[in-house]
């Protein structure tokens, strides 16, 4: 009766039910995984979240299987704002279609792409979503390798190791989550190369983009860049304001002429079957999105601030360019699934283990840098406290 994909057993992993069954106990956990904004306490009052959707035009319906040309206008502004822009043309709002969200944008792109079985490339380590979307798409995915000298870089022999007829697109992360790597110029070449000698899209997700926590020179730019196959770019109010409750994203075409039509026609047929994004958040677009400079600049204060703490206080941590997470690297003696499950079990601290995404080798553990420092700092304590104990008990 039911599709092959969904006769599989579905459910969470023993970590998030023992935190579920804590939480009914009434145990206060310390999420240290937290990357919800709303509930970081951050300061939304600029937002002005009592008049924010008062419009009169909010009883009229206007189904634009792109979106309103007025938000896509805006997001072609935010966008044409980029510095060092290549070509000087300005970005085409008719090339920029609304979704309900980010997942949404992947699954319009890949049905103009794919057919049941193909395959999409999704980066490993990465975030535990991609998965998901291709089964539920009905497509395959293979992993390439993300590698580790000092900063996180594209493996390119295993990106080439898993190209075959079947693969319809690459997924980039830029800034990747939770590595926090942006794509470098170099590596941007390296990947151009292939994916116009094998004819493959890009699929590049930028929801991270503006949260970049060091000054970077050369990183990659996806948008300003001419290619002679089709990328496509997303991105969302939920990263780029920090309001995921209002659920809006965007997918940006940068296409070479040859593919252009015929890719926005595909997109707009799909778009208009499920004219997903409801108007009261279109009129209050350019509000929310004026938000983001006053959003932004707490957050990448706040975040910075708490991966110098954390380094100061625990030095094995790898580097990161961007995004909110940071990677400790537990020591060999550690085994990180029993580590987290214990620190939770027993000091009702909540981590996520680096196998949640799909790190290999030595054992991680991911945290995110959202926390306000206060509480990120006692439990960053607490934490390095437990860990050292644990370590001894190992050696002994």
């Amino acid at each position: 009766m039911f599709s092959e994909y969904f006769n599989k057993k579905f459910g969470q992993n023993r970590l998030v039910l023992m935190k579920d069954e804590l939480q009914k106990q009434q145990f206060e956990i310390l999420d240290l995984s937290e990357s919800n904004p709303t509930k970081c306490g951050f300061d939304y009052s600029a937002l002005d979240i009592d008049n924010i959707f008062r419009s009169g035009n909010n009883l009229l319906y206007q189904p634009e299987p792109k979106g309103l040309f007025a938000v896509r206008e805006k997001i072609a502004e935010y966008y044409n704002r980029r510095k060092n822009r290549f070509p000087s043309q300005e970005i085409n709002p008719e090339n920029i279609f609304l979704t309900s969200g980010t997942s949404e944008s992947y699954s319009h792109i890949f049905k103009i792409l794919c057919n049941p079985g193909d395959e999409i490339l999704i980066p490993k380590p990465g975030y535990p979503l991609f998965e998901m979307l291709a089964g539920i798409n009905y497509l395959k995915y293979k992993y390439y390798g993300l590698k580790y000298d000092g900063n996180w870089r594209i493996d390119f022999d295993s990106l080439e190791n898993v190209i075959t007829d079947k693969v319809k697109a690459i997924i980039i992360v830029n800034p990747n989550n939770p590595t926090g790597n942006y794509l470098t110029l170099q590596e941007l070449q390296k990947l151009s190369l292939i994916c116009s000698q094998k004819g493959i899209p890009v699929i590049c997700d930028e929801v991270f983009y503006d949260y970049n926590l060091i000054t970077l020179n050369g990183k990659a730019d996806f948008v300003n860049t001419e290619f002679d196959f089709p990328v496509f770019i997303l991105n969302g109010l939920s990263k780029i304001s920090a309001t995921p409750q209002f659920k809006l994203g965007w997918i940006l075409v940068n296409s070479p002429d040859k593919y252009l039509k015929k890719i926005n026609d595909s997109l707009e047929i799909v778009c208009d079957t499920y004219l997903s994004v409801n108007s009261i958040i279109q009129n209050s677009f350019e509000k929310v999105m004026n938000f983001r400079n006053e959003i932004q600049s707490q957050i990448k204060l706040r975040t910075v601030n708490n991966y110098n703490y954390l380094y100061t206080k625990y030095p094995q941590v790898y580097n990161i360019e961007g995004g909110w997470n940071a990677i400790p690297e537990l020591t060999s003696q550690v085994d990180e699934e029993y580590f987290t499950e214990n620190l939770l079990r027993t000091h009702k601290i909540f981590v996520h283990p680096g196998y949640f995404y799909n790190f290999d080798n030595s054992p991680r553990i991911v945290l995110s840098l959202l926390l306000p420092a206060d509480i990120f700092n006692e439990a960053i304590i607490n934490m390095i406290s437990i860990l050292r104990g644990y370590e001894k008990r190992q050696i002994h």
